[in-house]
């Protein structure tokens, strides 16, 4: 399935499924659980992303909750199983007691314990046992992070650009330091896959001095380069504030798109600006879609489903959006799940009792919904109600089904049908 096929289902998944947020509703933001997958006491890492976005976040924590970084990935259009990534490390140490050629370095890691973690649609928050309090949000293509470093000290970061699988050979890096407060480079590698390529800019809220090259000896002067295959970089903040922002544009094209995506979504230093509006693109999509139902857990469950299902890697158009959605046509989405694996977007659609037919991108097959009342709001103010009188997660005898209250003499829906509005009402039996 190609791009623009991918692009324009989950478009026409937003604008026809769901709509807009009622008012005085709770936000349903608060009913998606990111720590949700954690079992038996394994620690599954949030991820945070941006619905449709190009670029997500997650803690890199290695076994015994040893944090090792914070990763940025940047998906790759052909191959989404192996997002490129570089990674960000808060350090309190000088770089004399951190220098290193290799990685994992113990010296530079520190403990995570999991319940200093917070996490939201749009946003993580963590304290490090090394005391450092990071929070993080994001825009389509852009990173921002907020450093809070125990006063006393020293204030620096560890950037790591080597690949993240032993599979992927680097081919050449580059760091260039653009201002005394601006870092480009890339990363060329040689995947299983063919060759891979990531462009990054990073900004800072203040001056920062870079060592790279061999065991972090050399420092970087304001518009020099350095390539080779070295991958880590020392950031050196010195001790004017303990409080550091950073802005990362991640771009799979060129550098100069990377630094333009840090410039259009992310002009300003305002982290709470960013976090709101993350926010809020989250709670206006998830609310478009509301359920009737006592059972806090079922919904926790099915909105973090919903989360999750909106993926990552659908904006590959640059920033001019020169490449649109057109004319809102669905896809066959079975298929897509089925190549993609996303049991996420299977669950949200088993939860409506519409499921995609796999030999018709054009209709639904009917199967019970869980739960007694599903409202998707559609444009122009349309409403499509599903209604059952039996919730239940397993399929049951379908008594009857009507559809503006007249009988529905078949076991499926036209998206035409869907999309113009209405009302589904099912009765089901246990015999």
């Amino acid at each position: 399935m190609t791009r623009f096929h991918l692009f324009l289902f989950y478009a026409c998944l937003t604008a026809t499924l769901f709509g807009c947020q009622e008012e005085k509703e709770p936000p349903v933001t608060d009913l998606v659980d990111l720590f949700a997958c954690e079992t038996q006491g394994e620690r599954v890492s949030p991820i945070t992303h941006i619905p449709f976005g190009n670029i997500q976040f997650s803690p890199n924590v290695a076994e015994g909750n040893r944090m090792l970084a914070f990763a940025y990935a940047c998906h790759c259009e052909t191959d989404t199983s192996t997002p490129q990534t570089i990674r960000l490390m808060p350090i309190t140490r000088p770089v004399s007691e951190s220098a290193t050629s290799s990685l994992p370095a113990t010296r530079w890691q520190t403990a995570i314990t999991p319940t200093k973690e917070s996490a939201a649609p749009g946003y993580y928050s963590v304290t490090l046992d090394n005391g450092v309090c990071m929070d993080f949000s994001l825009t389509k293509h852009c990173g921002m992070h907020s450093f809070s470093f125990p006063k006393g000290q020293s204030y620096g970061m560890l950037l790591d650009i080597a690949p993240a699988s032993s599979e992927e050979k680097i081919i050449n890096t580059s760091l260039w330091k653009a201002s005394n407060r601006t870092l480009q480079g890339y990363r060329k590698m040689r995947t299983p896959a063919g060759i891979k390529e990531i462009y990054f800019c990073l900004e800072f809220s203040q001056n920062v001095e870079i060592w790279t090259g061999e065991r972090l000896q050399q420092k970087l002067s304001n518009g020099q380069e350095i390539s080779g295959t070295n991958t880590l970089a020392w950031l050196d903040f010195g001790n004017t504030t303990n409080v550091i922002l950073v802005k990362t544009g991640l771009s799979l094209q060129t550098e100069a798109e990377a630094f333009t995506f840090l410039q259009t979504e992310l002009p300003h230093w305002s982290f709470d600006k960013v976090k709101r509006e993350a926010s809020q693109t989250w709670r206006k999509l998830l609310s478009r879609m509301r359920i009737k139902s006592e059972d806090t857990p079922a919904l926790q469950e099915f909105y973090t489903a919903l989360y999750h299902a909106y993926p990552i890697p659908l904006l590959y158009f640059d920033i001019r959006e020169s490449y649109k959605n057109t004319d809102g046509e669905l896809e066959d989405i079975y298929q897509y799940l089925q190549k993609q694996a996303k049991p996420e977007a299977e669950r949200v659609f088993s939860a409506l009792g519409l499921r995609p037919d796999p030999n018709n991108h054009t209709r639904y097959l009917l199967s019970c919904p869980q739960f007694s009342r599903i409202v998707l709001r559609l444009e122009q103010d349309r409403r499509f109600v599903i209604k059952t009188d039996k919730e239940h997660e397993q399929s049951t005898h379908m008594e009857s089904v009507l559809l503006n209250g007249k009988p529905l003499q078949r076991a499926w829906l036209t998206k035409e049908e869907v999309v113009r509005g209405g009302t589904l009402e099912f009765s089901f039996t246990d015999e």
